[in-house]
């Protein structure tokens, strides 16, 4: 899904893991998984989401360090934990 530019599973139970294949979409600008089940770290090796406006993982069960990746989006406006 390379022209990928908006995600929202948001409230539909999902468990595991959020897949670290999304931070590879160069496109996406919104991704919004909040509300559900997720574990686990917030996985971002091979980041490539550089476009991203809005990051909404809240209301899961994740642990881990928040990433200093983060830090370098020049165009994220909303980060919600």
């Amino acid at each position: 899904m390379p022209e990928l530019k908006h995600l929202y599973l948001d409230y539909n139970g999902l468990t595991r893991t959020i897949p670290p294949r999304i931070w590879s979409l160069r496109k996406l600008q919104k991704l919004i998984v909040s509300n559900n089940k997720l574990t686990g770290d917030v996985v971002v090796d091979g980041f490539a989401a550089m476009s991203l406006t809005i990051i909404d993982v809240a209301s899961n069960v994740l642990s881990g360090v928040i990433r200093e990746v983060f830090g370098h989006l020049e165009n994220l406006t909303d980060l919600l934990l």
